[in-house]
């Protein structure tokens, strides 16, 4: 069976609204529905599991580190992404590489991560999904140049709740 892949994809919708896009190269872009608003093209895509999958589907070891529900599992990942100082993240595939790019994730065959790192050793990671899944949260990522300076936005979105195919199948 053939794998899909985001050309497959019209557009997917988030649980407060938001509309995504594949653009045709290769980036996507938001449509913010509360604010009306088209936001910046996004380099890289992934979608972050929720909590249950997480807890199912992680090695023992790892499975008490991201707390106990749904809602202590967000509260991890919004501290960690916006308050923890040095902490960064980074979506790698599983030889470390770093994906910078929707390019460079479907350049590899191989499975895709999403790690906390501080100071170069990671602190968490869990698998991520290429192509957006029902209940599965948006991560969104490019870099920028601020002058002679780069830098980065991320964004972390909320539950796909909605993947309208170009072949007209809706998954909901």
């Amino acid at each position: 069976m053939r794998q899909e892949q985001p050309h497959d994809i019209k557009y997917f919708v988030t649980k407060q609204g938001s509309t995504y896009r594949y653009l045709p190269d290769g980036r996507s872009q938001r449509f913010k529905n509360v604010t009306d608003t088209l936001k910046k093209p996004m380099d890289l895509i992934v979608f972050l599991p929720p909590h249950d999958w997480i807890q199912n589907n992680s090695p023992k070891h790892l499975q008490g580190k991201f707390g106990e529900n749904e809602r202590e599992f967000e509260r991890l990942l919004l501290q960690t992404i916006w308050e923890e100082k040095g902490m960064e993240e980074r979506i790698c595939n599983e030889k470390g590489n770093v994906m910078l790019t929707n390019q460079d994730l479907y350049r590899t065959d191989s499975h895709i991560f999403f790690f906390f790192v501080k100071d170069e050793k990671a602190n968490l990671m869990f698998p991520v999904s290429k192509i957006p899944r029902i209940g599965f949260y948006s991560y969104d990522f490019r870099v920028e140049r601020f002058g002679d300076q780069l830098g980065s936005e991320r964004h972390i979105g909320n539950k796909v709740v909605h993947i309208k195919y170009k072949d007209g199948r809706l998954v909901e």
